[in-house]
């Protein structure tokens, strides 16, 4: 059911997250503004004054007790429900930043750059930055357990990370380009979603398939390795005896 309907046509909507308790929604307008809306009243609470310019990527905590934004003024804030300043501002260092993503226990906070570039904060401070994309980073999101991040880019790859900086993976269409969402095909923000195991990716391509992709740290490797290799141990000491 549709609780409310926000309709501005005037200002299309740039960017949108809902908290994962349905909460709030927080959503950035053309033209350079945000708005908090609370879901269960309707109530619609302004963001900022703040950024100069556009805010081109938001996201809100699980909870909805927080929501980040940032901009095209190379600064990241983060605001608390009623609209006020919840932490310093944040000097990105990435040109405009183009999305950002808060982790699940609003520890870390990842933004995707103008630059090329993802980088982790922590405290309002980097924590890791990942280099790798040729060309702007348009999308960025965490893994719902916060060990991985996955970011899309303007040269038509996902590339997932570790939260120190390495890349652990990069995607490219088999078949087709990767898909876009918004903004029409050929500059739209790469589409890709974790799935809830954290471990599962799904990437659209434009030939209208979508690939599921299986991610596995080493250490996770290693333990299956051992799962694996403990039969034949077994079966190789009863041959001996």
């Amino acid at each position: 059911d549709i609780v409310i309907e926000y309709v501005r046509a005037s200002n299309p909507v740039v960017d949108a997250a809902f908290s994962a308790d349905s909460s709030i929604a927080a959503m950035t307008y053309a033209g350079g503004f945000a708005k908090i809306w609370k879901l269960t009243t309707g109530e619609e609470v302004d963001l900022g004054p703040g950024h100069r310019g556009w805010i081109m990527g938001v996201d809100s905590a699980k909870d909805g007790s927080l929501v980040a934004t940032g901009g095209a003024d190379d600064t990241v804030r983060t605001w608390g429900i009623h609209g006020q300043t919840a932490a310093p501002v944040i000097s990105a260092n990435q040109g405009q930043v183009m999305s950002v993503c808060l982790s699940l226990d609003n520890t870390l906070l990842a933004t995707a750059g103008d630059d090329g570039t993802v980088k982790l904060w922590r405290n309002q401070e980097m924590a890791a930055r990942c280099v790798g994309h040729a060309g702007r980073v348009l999308r960025v999101q965490f893994s719902a357990d916060g060990k991985l991040i996955a970011s899309g880019g303007a040269d038509g790859t996902v590339r997932i990370w570790l939260c120190s900086g390495e890349q652990l993976a990069e995607f490219r269409g088999r078949y087709g380009a990767i898909a876009s969402e918004g903004l029409g095909a050929d500059f739209g923000t790469p589409a890709f979603s974790f799935g809830p195991d954290s471990r599962t990716i799904a990437i659209p391509e434009r030939n209208g398939q979508v690939r599921l992709w299986r991610i596995q740290l080493l250490g996770e490797l290693l333990r299956n390795a051992e799962t694996w290799l403990e039969p034949a141990r077994n079966v190789g000491a009863k041959a001996t005896s």
